[in-house]
């Protein structure tokens, strides 16, 4: 007789976990979601055979590998947008994009010492 335990089998896809809930939780994602990520790899693969094909001076192959690179990464847009639906707007006045709406000379002031402080007054999210 062996000292050691018998390793124990594998759980059976139908067995549940201590709790009685299943040990994997369904998937978050449907499927658009892997096959973005799958046509964004397609692309990624397609780019670097196109470098390789210009590199090694195969014209043919490097516009056919960038014609897939280019149809890959419209594919994957596509499934990103799909799944991600409509864009969430930010809130008027506070996107980065938005906020300093004054040029760089009304909202900063340099000091004697040559250092940039904002004017008195003046605040980023100052409208």
């Amino acid at each position: 007789m062996s000292k050691h335990a018998e390793p124990l089998p594998p759980p059976r896809p139908d067995d549940s976990s201590y709790y009685g809930r299943p040990i994997l939780k369904p998937p978050a994602w449907d499927w658009r979601i892997p096959a973005y990520l799958l046509a964004g790899g397609a692309s990624a693969g397609s780019t670097l055979l196109s470098v390789g094909a210009d590199l090694s001076g195969r014209p043919r192959l490097r516009r056919r590998t960038r014609i897939a690179a280019g149809a890959a990464l419209g594919a994957s847009m596509y499934f990103l947008v799909s799944d991600l639906g409509k864009p969430l707007r930010p809130e008027a006045g506070r996107s980065p994009i938005t906020v300093n709406r004054s040029p760089p000379h009304q909202i900063l002031t340099r000091t004697e010492s040559g250092r940039y402080i904002l004017s008195p007054g003046r605040t980023p999210y100052a409208s």
